[in-house]
């Protein structure tokens, strides 16, 4: 059964817990935004606990806009969940991430084009400082999938990870715990290599060794 909307997610989690009970189905929303966490953000700290799950990283989760800087600050979007890459147009190297303190130490040296960034609560800051706008690249959490609302680029490019991942929170509402371990190592596993593929597409050709920048 193809997984390409919320219609038939639902339906291929009825079929597959053999569920079409009332009780069932109003839990489906339930299930569907749970699994959709676990998409999203991940769950667990270790890959040895068994529930353990990445978060996806794929190509249907990139997107590209630009942010305004004024003083060298913009403003992280709502819906961002890792940033990939901030740049100026045409710069091909970007800029390069440093933690709140070593950039504080950057930017009281810094003058010329904008090298570095960081990011504090919803503020990215850039130093040097910039007025202006600067492009970036970035991993976006999209609007769930819901009755009303029955697609995404995520269920159309990854179906069957929405499905497994139902289907662990499914069967763990029904305590039917060996199962529900078993689709989520599914789910795991369609993840990373979602994940992998993307990672290959990205640094595909020749590798480029290029020197470390000194930072001060």
């Amino acid at each position: 059964m193809a997984i390409t909307d919320y219609t038939s997610l639902k339906s291929a989690l009825q079929s597959y817990a053999a569920r079409s009970d009332t009780k069932f189905s109003a839990q489906i929303p339930n299930f569907v935004a749970q699994a959709e966490e676990r998409i999203y953000n991940g769950s667990g700290d270790s890959p040895q606990d068994p529930t353990y799950s990445p978060p996806l990283r794929s190509k249907a989760l990139e997107f590209t806009t630009t942010i305004a800087f004024a003083a060298g600050s913009g403003v992280v979007p709502d819906e961002c969940m890792d940033l990939r890459k901030i740049y100026v147009v045409g710069q091909l190297t970007g800029i390069k991430y440093l933690s709140p303190e070593r950039f504080a130490v950057q930017a009281a040296n810094d003058s010329g084009t904008p090298r570095w960034y960081t990011v504090e609560g919803s503020v990215i800051s850039v130093t040097p400082d910039t007025t202006g706008v600067l492009a970036v690249d970035y991993y976006r959490r999209l609007s769930p999938i819901t009755d009303t609302n029955v697609t995404n680029a995520v269920i159309t490019a990854h179906g069957l990870i929405y499905l497994e991942m139902a289907l662990f929170e499914a069967f763990s509402w029904m305590q039917e715990v060996d199962l529900a371990l078993g689709h989520i190592a599914k789910g795991r596993s369609m993840v990373s290599g979602a994940n992998r593929v993307s990672e290959r597409l990205r640094f595909s050709g020749k590798l480029s060794i290029q020197p470390r920048t000194a930072i001060p």
